[in-house]
């Protein structure tokens, strides 16, 4: 579907065809190559300089130069800038000295221009079969080695990836639209061909071969990454729907009410409590997830908590500094399988249990001085919301019942309004 970008006008391209578009193009063609250099400002009399040293601009002028640059500017190819670090005076203030810089707009079109005067008058493009190959290779390093590469790694190998596959796209089409241009079939018909053709053949029969070949193994990557895709997303859906028919049975059966009686009735009162349900949910840790966590056991501890009096904000980081305790602390955290999975052979399951261990004493420090300083979470939450009610409008719609009363009764019923009269 074409959106409505796609029908827009483009005006930043009206230089390239305009009455004077050898000044025009000439403007920004120097603009575009001191953006180049990563210059990004110019200044009228820099432009003008540049012009002057061209035979085609002897007899231009900078009154014609200043209308120029306005034009450029109103078709949106230039941005203006008032300069006024270099104003020594009030009087070169006011003269507004302005200074330019090319839109992105027309840095692609000059680009785009650029790479059109090497072009020619036929197409380009190749069948190459090492596009297969990157592709091929990126393709599995993004599914095989996804594990052991940072953030910034597997960005770039899907940028490369993509950038690969739209080449091949690109070349592909270029090519076969330059073997059915008139100028390609006029010379496949004479005689100088016939020298080339066996060649020519045995080139695109490599090609398709190639092409045959690094298909079928992008397929079947693609298939294993949608299968292992559809599994994952089947076992995160499943675990929630295995959670809610867990927590509906349970509160069918009043399993809430019995989990709440029993903690609620712990010796030791809300300190009580909060040791029971800390110890609970770090050993729930180490074989629970956080969706069955999230899912099943803090929406039975929620509402006891409530119901002692404990702010649940300060209660939920509680349990996920908590529950990130567990997940380092030895033998079963789930962060220390994650890491033992990207981990080089070298580097032994001992020494990653060790080296958890300073990171388990910080967690539990921290836990610690949430349960000493509560403030530490809650600061702020408590502050009262000012509400100027002198600056408060309330517009009721204004609706006049009376008369809509007085309409409805005189108006005469649909049953009796042709009802003949009675006649004695």
């Amino acid at each position: 579907m074409m959106e409505e970008q796609d029908l827009r006008r483009i005006p930043e391209t009206a230089y390239l065809n305009a009455e004077n578009a050898a000044r025009y193009r000439a403007i920004l063609h120097f603009c575009y190559r001191r953006h180049e250099h990563m210059q990004t400002f110019v200044y009228p009399e820099e432009i003008f300089r540049e012009l002057a040293q061209t035979s085609f601009f002897a007899a231009y002028t900078e009154e014609q130069l200043a209308q120029d640059l306005a034009q450029l500017e109103a078709w949106g190819n230039l941005t203006a800038q008032q300069e006024v670090a270099r104003a020594h005076n009030i009087a070169e203030f006011k003269r507004k000295r302005f200074r330019y810089q090319c839109t992105p707009y027309t840095v692609e079109i000059e680009r785009m221009v650029e790479r059109l005067r090497g072009l020619g008058d036929s197409f380009g493009g190749s069948l190459e079969t090492t596009q297969f190959d990157r592709l091929l290779s990126h393709l599995s390093s993004l599914l095989l080695e996804a594990g052991a590469q940072s953030d910034e790694q597997l960005l770039q190998t899907w940028e490369d990836l993509l950038h690969y596959f739209r080449t091949l796209v690109e070349n592909a089409s270029d090519y076969l639209a330059h073997l059915r241009s008139a100028k390609v079939e006029e010379r496949m018909q004479t005689s100088a061909f016939l020298a080339y053709k066996d060649m020519f053949t045995q080139y695109l029969r490599s090609f398709v071969l190639g092409l045959q070949r690094a298909s079928q193994q992008v397929s079947a990557l693609l298939v294993q990454a949608m299968e292992k895709t559809a599994k994952l997303t089947t076992f995160v859906v499943f675990i929630l729907i295995g959670a809610r028919v867990f927590s509906l049975t349970f509160y069918g059966v009043d399993g809430h009410l019995w989990v709440e009686h029993l903690l609620v009735n712990l010796p030791g009162g809300t300190i009580g409590f909060l040791i029971v349900v800390n110890v609970l949910v770090f050993l729930l840790a180490f074989f629970l997830d956080y969706f069955e966590l999230a899912f099943i056991i803090v929406p039975l501890l929620g509402p006891v908590a409530e119901k002692m009096g404990i702010d649940l904000i300060w209660f939920g980081v509680l349990l996920g500094v908590n529950m990130q305790t567990s997940f380092l602390h030895p033998p079963f955290g789930f962060a220390l399988f994650f890491l033992r999975s990207v981990a080089p052979a070298s580097v032994k399951t001992s020494d990653i249990y060790w080296g958890a261990i300073p990171f388990v004493c910080i967690q539990l420090i921290m836990v610690c001085l949430i349960i000493a300083f509560p403030q530490m979470v809650t600061i702020g939450l408590d502050k009262p919301v000012s509400v100027n009610v002198d600056t408060v409008e309330i517009v009721v719609p204004e609706t006049n019942y009376d008369e809509e009363e007085t309409a409805t009764e005189e108006s005469p019923s649909p049953d009796t309004e042709d009802e003949p009269e009675e006649t004695q």
